[in-house]
């Protein structure tokens, strides 16, 4: 944005920030739950001048220049923020409400470090899940296919979001990277997908009962459904009638002739 300075002087430099301990350029908090949400930037960055952090809205509207690399949004409310870093001499000479990207920032010269740190402040919500609109999904083990179940959600949240699999009582046995869950290998039975919403770092594992995992560091919240998974090779059994195979009617008579079928299948 400025000159740089004669030679001999501190020299500005560029730079990119990320959040210090993880190096994530997008952190997700939860707001209004009482607990600090501080993040700690820290920046990658050449030059031997000073260096800052900038507060933006999610426009890069100047919101304030923090006096250490820590920022607590905690009390900020849902929203996104951004953290930028900016390499100066000179003074500080912008205002909140500027435009970071328009303003000099700083008396002598100032770069703007090439990226910033998103900043999600959003509620959990687990929302409910689904497979292609469907609850319950039929799927056949054991046939060298594979059973893909696609799950999907009805969160409105921005926070995290992935998908855990349980046994039939609750039980985590799977955790996959994604939405897709192949449920081929695992031999006949149900199982149950649900949706997980959650900031923070995802602490649970395979083993843990469901509805009484801790999900997170930070605030979580279980989608209100599970898409139940029902794994069985069909058997088409035997039918009968009221335990016949072999059912007379009388037609044309204007009596209703209702044969009531029934069948040995056990599966489901």
């Amino acid at each position: 944005m400025m000159l740089f300075p004669l030679l001999g002087a501190a020299q500005c430099g560029f730079s990119t920030v990320s959040q210090a301990g993880t190096g994530a350029t997008t952190v997700y908090t939860c707001p209004g739950d009482g607990n600090p949400d501080a993040i700690t930037a820290q920046s990658e960055h050449l030059g031997t001048a000073m260096y800052g952090y900038a507060v933006t809205d999610g426009n890069g509207i100047i919101l304030g220049f923090p006096p250490t690399a820590t920022v607590d949004v905690e009390g900020a409310g849902s929203g996104d923020c951004r953290i930028y870093g900016f390499s100066y001499t000179g003074t500080i000479i912008a205002s909140v409400g500027d435009d970071i990207t328009l303003v000099d920032i700083a008396s002598g010269c100032c770069i703007l470090s090439s990226n910033y740190i998103l900043t999600v402040r959003d509620m959990p919500d687990g929302g409910m899940v689904n497979s292609n609109g469907a609850t319950t999904v039929y799927t056949c083990p054991g046939d060298g296919n594979a059973d893909v179940v696609m799950a999907a959600n009805s969160s409105m949240s921005t926070s995290q979001y992935r998908y855990v699999v349980t046994d039939a009582v609750g039980i985590i046995v799977g955790l996959p990277p994604g939405n897709m869950v192949d449920v081929e290998g695992a031999g006949p039975g149900n199982c149950r997908i649900y949706g997980l919403s959650y900031t923070g770092n995802f602490t649970a594992g395979v083993g843990m009962d469901v509805t009484m995992a801790m999900f997170s560091d930070d605030c979580f919240d279980l989608s209100d459904n599970y898409i139940l998974t029902v794994r069985d090779m069909p058997d088409g059994g035997m039918v009968n009638s009221n335990g016949a195979t072999t059912v007379y009617t009388c037609p044309g008579d204007g009596n209703a002739d209702v044969v009531m079928a029934a069948n040995s299948s056990m599966s489901t």
